[in-house]
């Protein structure tokens, strides 16, 4: 799961390590100071991500600094495609959420402060490249920052924070709503963004004020706070053209801006910014050099020691250069996941992949050589593969027949071999698609929600339960029906109720879904599955016993908040 940890280390000197293909973090820090981070490899550590499907790095990170870890030194460090490639946080006890061992902790500001981060690469991360929030004085210089799901640097709340002479490229293609892009500072102040080139971004730098509530009350929060004021976005390059990758469905009405900046919902707390002597080149249809709230303050034509290509001098340690050695992986697409975490690219991995209505599809990479495949409950009889292609692994296609049939399929290349195992179902469900509203919301109105779902009519008969909604919902489904579907529920606050009856041997049988939000299953009016809440893709086991071979009713309940949706079911033998 993790590679490095220091708790309260300080002045140590870490380099030349490999700590990459990991589910949790590559290095951990935790209240360590002065440290010097040099030349290490922590590609990879990343928990969550399917590229154009679901991105969540679920706090993984190549490089973690929780609770004030200050005056460190990170140097030509390789963190790409982690959940983020460096997630820094301050702590509750430096914001105020908890209270303070000292009495006086709170007479100077505390945060994960004078950090210098030089000549690293965060790129490809399933959200983050540089996540570091409520702290100040940082300088984040010559940093490369590519092709970040989400943004290449979260800096809420940060203060004096120096970001200069990086690369910004391609960032927020997955993003979820306006924290998208290059740099995103949500109430943020005197940071300086400083001669950086910014090429391809949906937004270049994104600053806003928003009601924040009781957050803003905070002692450490109110220690250091000025809204979002006298920051310096200066002599910066914004190129937006034809190259940029924002050209699926999903970003069909986006927009790429330079400098977005927005007060929402409130008065005089966005003031005294400059934008000065910036470099502007459009050549694309919807993009805009600035979409902003109100007018700058003129600059000051000395920028001191922060003009020119500023470079900080550190020390840097090591005989490695893991910065693009692993150039060959680049991109999220090069992020696959099994149970257990990233695939390392070399050694064999077999997982499912999406399966299609008439076969469960497993992929397998990794493994040299031909590989044969034999149905062992079959009289052993030779299975076909479909042989991997530049783009694709090979593929096992395991067909779905009618009823619920076992099976147990050997592959061996004479080098590798590996048995999967599962249970096929096959059977007619009736799906029902429903909106709904805080009226009728099912966590608090259960019989509101049910009568919606008896009244609703877009219904559809499907071989499986395999609802992949992603960001879309019920009428965005790719049905092989020729179904109008223009008038079922769209994405967000939807239900759906599927039910289905099959003849299911005896046994003990395991349940198994996969939700996005709320999940309920009965089996026979059995609960056995019951999940009724707002949450990320989630997985959730129920068993159920079935005395002996008879016949069984299934009905699923699911409902979608916002966001990504999805709900799948599978069942095989728990025994």
């Amino acid at each position: 799961q993790n590679g490095i940890i220091l708790d309260r280390v300080n002045t140590s000197k870490v380099f030349d390590n490999d700590c990459s293909f990991l589910s949790g973090w590559g290095l951990a820090m935790w209240r360590s100071s002065e440290n010097t981070i040099s030349r290490n490899a922590l590609d990879f550590c990343v928990r969550g991500h399917s590229e154009g499907v679901y991105n969540r790095g679920q706090d993984s990170a190549g490089i973690l600094c929780f609770e004030q870890c200050n005056k460190n030194v990170f140097v030509e460090n390789s963190a790409t495609h982690g959940g983020d490639g460096f997630f820094g946080f301050a702590g509750k006890e430096a914001i105020g959420e908890r209270p303070p061992d000292a009495a006086d902790f709170y007479s100077t500001p505390r945060g994960c402060d004078e950090n210098t981060f030089v000549g690293n690469d965060f790129s490809y991360a399933a959200a983050h490249g540089l996540e570091l929030t409520f702290s100040h004085r940082n300088i984040i210089a010559s940093n490369r920052f590519v092709d970040n799901a989400i943004c290449g640097i979260w800096g809420g709340y940060s203060r004096d924070t120096l970001i200069t002479n990086n690369v910004f490229s391609g960032n927020g293609g997955m993003a979820y709503g306006l924290e998208r892009g290059a740099i995103n500072i949500e109430h943020g102040s005197e940071n300086v963004i400083f001669n950086n080139t910014f090429t391809n971004n949906l937004c270049g730098v994104h600053l806003w004020w928003d009601d924040d509530g009781k957050l803003l009350e905070l002692p450490g929060v109110k220690l250091t706070y000025a809204g979002v004021s006298r920051n310096v976005i200066a002599r910066n390059t914004f190129e937006m053209n034809a190259d940029h990758p924002f050209k699926d469905e999903r970003h069909a009405t986006a927009k790429m801006v330079g400098v977005q900046i927005r007060n929402v919902g409130g008065k005089g707390h966005v003031e005294g910014n400059v934008y000065a002597k910036n470099t502007v080149k459009i050549s694309t249809k919807n993009a805009v050099e600035l979409d902003v709230c109100g007018p700058f303050r003129e600059a000051n034509p000395d920028f001191n020691a922060r003009s020119g290509d500023f470079r900080p001098e550190v020390e840097i340690i090591g005989l490695t250069s893991p910065v693009g050695a692993r150039a060959t992986l680049a991109g999220r697409r090069n992020i696959i996941m099994d149970e257990w975490g990233p695939w390392d690219h070399a050694s064999p991995m077999i997982r499912k992949g999406v399966s299609k209505g008439d076969a469960i599809v497993y992929e397998i990479r990794g493994v040299p050589g031909a590989i044969t495949a034999t149905d062992m409950g079959r009289g052993r009889m030779s299975m076909p593969l479909d042989p991997p292609t530049a783009s694709t692994p090979a593929l096992l296609r395991v067909p779905i027949e009618p009823g619920v049939n076992a099976y147990e399929i050997k592959l061996d290349s004479g080098t590798w071999s590996h048995t999967v195992r599962g249970t096929t179902v096959r059977v007619s469900w009736e799906c029902t698609f429903f909106s709904w509203d805080k009226a009728s919301d099912p966590r608090t109105n259960l019989d509101a929600w049910h009568a919606l779902a008896k009244a609703a009519t877009a219904k559809v008969l499907l071989p499986s339960l395999n609802l992949r909604f992603a960001h879309g919902g019920p009428r965005d489904l790719p049905l092989t029906q020729k179904i109008d579907t223009k008038d079922w529920p769209g994405r967000d606050h939807f239900g759906t109720v599927a039910r289905t009856k099959l003849n299911l041997p005896p046994g003990k049988w395991r349940f198994i879904t996969t939700s996005d939000d709320g999940i309920r299953v009965r089996v026979n009016n059995k609960t056995i599955i019951d999940n009724w809440t707002w949450h990320a893709p989630t997985r959730d086991v129920g068993t159920f016993v079935q005395p002996k071979a008879g016949e069984v009713e299934i009905v699923v309940e699911h409902f979608e908040i916002d966001g990504y949706a999805m709900l799948a079911l599978d069942i095989e033998r728990a025994e």
